[in-house]
């Protein structure tokens, strides 16, 4: 990570002095600090700025059957670059040194200079899901929803955005993660998703969704649908299909509604997956959803645009206090084929925004669990989160 931010630092001086002109920049060049230490030159041409976050955890866990172990985590620690060339070239590199997990999450180069359409290569968010869309820094609880194991999350591959003040629509074609490997041709997965915007004004919000994606695999037996309570200090996973058998790829689908009006908000999703199989097997179909709901008791609307939520910026001194609960559910049993078993939760939480760079979250999860054998299951989850991020 030294050479990758050693690199980043001096391809960004490099593009921000000009040759012979170094005094010239030095006296023109605008330094800030709100929202992250950034350096850019008089004209907005050329830019080069830094940020991280720091998510540690807590959690207590009320077992019921199965162990699960109390104690920290560092979720997420993230240090990154950004890097604009010429106004329309940017580069973004972000590594994550938290725990076992370290490596890159993002990393990639993104032009930026049709009107309203954005073209990315490299490892980036896969359009798939409003939560998964939504930063880290943004989400409303501590982890995002059971239904979540149905996003790709980050993958290496090439995307196209439009955004448009009414609707966007994204499409990409992915493989792998940076640092996985693969034996042979590396199979791929196109996917899409497209939200409409009827009104986006005054703290007011409408929100319509949806996404598609078809993911082809190669090791037919490796495919496997598995999920967390919604914690992860503890990493047991309670419902689990196992491999599934003789797959050869996986179509997965979504929708998506969220509403805002001032200080309060809902959202819900709807996704599910069938995975193909070959020889004539019948396909292996599981879905889940969640409902959630908040309300900033400070007064302050949660932040939207460009078909995600981008967070809750505090008014006052004391900042801003949001109470929220959210009902998910995921279903990994398709008769007769797989029996990976069935799980609801239940969260409230409270969100203290200190800052825009600082919050504070607590939650509980009611967890009820129907699945074979011991991780049949029903804890009950306490867990905090100190979070800051630049």
């Amino acid at each position: 990570m030294k050479r990758t931010s050693l690199m980043a630092a001096v391809l960004a001086m490099a593009c921000l002095i000009p040759a012979g002109n170094s005094p010239a920049f030095a006296q023109d060049a605008k330094v800030t600090l709100k929202g992250g230490p950034t350096i850019e030159s008089a004209d907005g041409n050329f830019k080069f700025s830094i940020g991280g976050r720091v998510h540690l955890d807590a959690a207590a866990y009320d077992e019921d059957g199965v162990a699960m172990n109390n104690g920290f985590l560092f979720r997420r620690a993230q240090l990154g670059a950004d890097v604009t060339v010429y106004k329309d070239w940017h580069f973004k590199t972000q590594y994550d040194f938290a725990e076992n997990a370290v490596g890159f999450s993002d990393v990639y180069l993104r032009y930026t200079g049709f009107d309203g359409l954005k073209i990315t290569a490299g490892q980036f968010k896969m359009p798939f899901s409003l939560e998964e869309m939504t930063s880290s820094n943004n989400i409303t609880f501590m982890e995002r929803s059971l239904p979540s194991i149905y996003a790709a999350a980050r993958r290496i591959g090439v995307g196209i955005d439009v955004q448009q003040p009414l609707f966007t629509a994204s499409a990409a074609v992915y493989g792998r993660n940076v640092g996985t490997t693969t034996i042979g041709d590396e199979p791929l997965a196109v996917g899409g998703r497209v939200t409409f915007t009827p009104f986006n004004s005054d703290g007011s919000v409408l929100h319509v969704g949806g996404a598609v994606a078809y993911e082809w695999t190669d090791d037919s037996d490796a495919l496997r649908l598995r999920q967390r309570p919604e914690s992860r200090v503890d990493g047991v996973r309670l419902v689990d299909t196992g491999g599934i058998a003789n797959a050869s790829a996986q179509f997965k689908y979504g929708l998506e509604l969220a509403g805002v009006l001032g200080p309060f908000s809902l959202q819900g999703e709807y996704m599910g997956s069938s995975v193909k199989r070959r020889t004539g097997l019948s396909s292996v179909n599981t879905d889940g959803y969640y409902v959630m709901g908040s309300w900033i008791l400070t007064g302050e609307s949660r932040k939207y645009s460009g078909g995600t939520f981008s967070g809750v910026s505090p008014t006052r001194n004391m900042g801003a206090i949001e109470v929220a609960a959210r009902y998910s559910t995921l279903d990994l049993n398709d008769t007769g084929i797989v029996t990976g078993g069935k799980m609801e939760n239940i969260t409230v939480g409270t969100n203290w925004y200190v800052n825009r760079n600082v919050r504070m979250m607590a939650n509980y999860v009611r967890v009820n669990t129907d699945a074979l054998g011991p991780r049949s299951d029903d804890p009950n989850i306490f867990q905090i989160r100190l979070q800051a991020n630049f």
